[in-house]
């Protein structure tokens, strides 16, 4: 009875080890045993066997066979060169051109507020090593580790609706059903906008958030009864929404041109005359020629804007997690965690102070905290600008640069942006928070454009 007993259970090993290399599973194409190994990836849509785009060996006896030459995330920008231009030649070279893989404006604008005489960056030059021991590399170690950490290189902040796909599965590839599930979506969904363009910053307040100072004493455990998740790691105020999403308008039906298919000819962004004709704009007293060449529409149109003050961004290289207990809510779920962790450990127990590279990975000696001065969303700041237009503006580059060594020495104490100085680190921008013109703000931009020679 035993020896009957026993063989059954080797038939039944045996059979599983069988049906866990199944060929034939519904949910892949016949011939390809890659499910053996990875039994929760589902295709949606895409259908065709993984090595059509990930490479390697569906046949090969041995994962280190099956492995030879694979491409592990083939919508990562070196990966779609090869798997997605296969089919998506012509996207995937304007993608090179994109302001989502340039993130020339977001580098830059940084760059240039510190070293306003030096030449532009690219993004290739933040992925090279360089000593923080010199100011300029200082500021590349700050945006490479901080400022620019919402880009296509990275895979997001470790919160569920931060959480994105390397290159164009960054908007192209849904999250939906778990990691495993290949869902690949043509149209751009405004989850995927969100997964970069939340806390505040542009598109969060589309949605009418704003985000809540940091300090632990802000936040709220609790949301309409139930444990508040903070999906992206930071908890936020509701606001009024801008009239646009309230018509339910998504990020894609007036933004074309930052996709893939925008730097192909023809595809332009909408403008806020697309829609309402300067034919008819005019038929409302208000709205003089005088007035729309030198006012952003904006001016009287945004309910509410972003501003964030003195902004500052401290590099620590020592220990020093206690005393940032109370700010551990800064949307980045590395420093999170660890601040939560070392709150209760002894001293001698404190992991080293390091934090995440996102364009390679790699953990590096310093974190960067960040705080705030004041956080506020009113009063709507209007100011003229360089070329004599007036704009709302937001304090972007209102910052303040610090480091403290590993011998906690203060190295860099208040450094500011040298070339924002005058401007207060203001700079203008659109909010996307329109709705009814404001009339106090309408009359007050009336006279002093009235009041232009």
């Amino acid at each position: 009875m035993a020896n009957i007993l026993s063989h059954i259970l080797i038939l039944l090993f045996i059979s599983s080890l069988i049906s866990s290399c199944n060929p034939m599973d519904s949910r892949l194409f016949p011939g390809d045993s890659c499910r053996g190994c990875h039994p929760n990836v589902m295709l949606k849509n895409h259908r065709y066997r993984c090595i059509v785009c990930h490479k390697g060996d569906d046949r090969a006896g041995s994962q280190k066979e099956a492995h030879k030459g694979i491409i592990y995330s083939p919508s990562s920008f070196r990966g779609a060169e090869v798997a997605c231009a296969m089919c998506h030649k012509e996207a995937v070279k304007a993608m090179e051109g994109s302001s989502h893989y340039t993130l020339k404006n977001e580098i830059n604008k940084i760059w240039r507020a510190f070293f306003p005489m030096e030449d532009e960056l690219t993004v290739f030059d933040l992925m090279k090593d360089e000593s923080t021991m010199t100011l300029k590399g200082l500021i590349l170690d700050l945006m490479r580790r901080r400022c620019v950490v919402c880009h296509v290189y990275s895979r997001g902040e470790g919160y569920p609706g931060a959480m994105r796909r390397l290159g164009c599965g960054a908007c192209h590839i849904g999250r939906e059903g778990g990691y495993g599930v290949h869902y690949i979506k043509g149209q751009v969904d405004d989850r995927r906008c969100l997964s970069c363009h939340y806390a505040n910053f542009v598109g969060w307040d589309y949605y009418g958030r704003f985000e809540k100072d940091i300090v632990e004493t802000h936040q709220a455990p609790y949301r309409s009864g139930q444990r508040n998740k903070r999906d992206y790691g930071v908890q936020w105020l509701s606001m009024a929404q801008d009239i646009h999403f309230k018509l339910g308008y998504g990020c894609t039906v007036c933004h074309k041109k930052w996709g893939c298919s925008g730097h192909q000819e023809g595809i332009k962004d909408l403008t806020c005359t697309s829609c309402h004709k300067e034919e008819k704009l005019f038929k409302n007293p208000v709205h003089t020629p005088r007035v729309i060449e030198n006012a952003s529409c904006a001016v009287c149109h945004a309910v509410w804007s972003f501003e964030d003050r003195q902004r500052s961004l401290v590099r620590q290289d020592i220990e020093n997690y206690w005393a940032w207990y109370e700010l551990r809510f800064q949307g980045i779920k590395e420093i999170e965690s660890l601040l939560s962790d070392a709150y209760s450990m002894d001293l001698s127990s404190f992991p080293p102070p390091v934090m995440s590279n996102p364009f390679t990975g790699k953990l590096e000696q310093g974190i960067w905290y960040e705080s705030f001065l004041e956080r506020r969303f009113w009063p709507v700041t209007i100011k003229r600008w360089h070329n004599d237009r007036y704009y709302v503006m937001r304090p972007l580059l209102d910052l303040r640069i610090y480091y403290v060594d590993g011998d906690g020495m203060c190295i860099v104490d208040d450094m500011k942006p040298v070339n924002a100085l005058n401007d207060g680190g203001y700079i203008p921008y659109m909010p996307h928070t329109i709705g009814r013109a404001d009339l106090f703000r309408t009359i007050e931009i009336l006279g002093q454009i009235g009041s232009l020679k």
